[in-house]
């Protein structure tokens, strides 16, 4: 008897490992890379005018958004990230990408950028409401502690709220 209840729960076992190993693995997405994490930028306007050591950012969480945060000192304000969708309109994978994308809470800016497992951020770009742009390099900044160069630095951006 013993014998016969253990060939269906093997039977059972041996599909859901199939099962298993043929669901597709999906890249990481970008939030793992970027949380918890600080940034000392640089930024670069549409007329080329460079802002060293402008930016400072911060990815956390439960500020704003219900995936994870990002604090910009150039704009004062928490904005709400997300990372990118991957896939397509009929299969999507929400929160897949290594990309995200940051959208202000109070301020009209919208952040976006590529994360890599390295830590790194890269391609970041700040975008306004009204059609201004910035490009921004940054640098991992493991201690959270170059805030402090930002507020010295005493560089200003000239963003445009209407």
């Amino acid at each position: 008897m013993s014998r016969s209840r253990f060939l269906p729960a093997a039977a059972v076992t041996l599909v859901l490992a199939v099962f298993a190993s043929a669901t597709p693995t999906r890249a990481a997405g970008c939030e793992q890379f970027v949380a918890n994490k600080c940034y000392l930028c640089d930024m670069k306007d549409e007329g080329g005018t460079l802002y060293s050591q402008a930016e400072w950012i911060h990815f956390s969480y439960w500020q704003v958004s219900s995936k994870f945060d990002m604090y910009s000192y150039a704009l004062n304000d928490y904005l709400g990230c997300s990372c990118k969708t991957t896939g397509s309109f009929k299969t999507p994978h929400p929160n897949a990408s290594t990309e995200l994308v940051c959208n202000g809470s109070s301020t009209p800016y919208a952040y976006t950028a590529k994360s890599a497992a390295s830590g790194r951020v890269k391609n970041v770009q700040l975008v306004g409401l009204y059609g201004d742009s910035y490009v921004v390099a940054c640098q991992p900044d493991p201690t959270c502690s170059a805030l402090a160069a930002v507020t010295t630095s005493g560089a200003t951006i000239p963003f445009h709220h209407r």
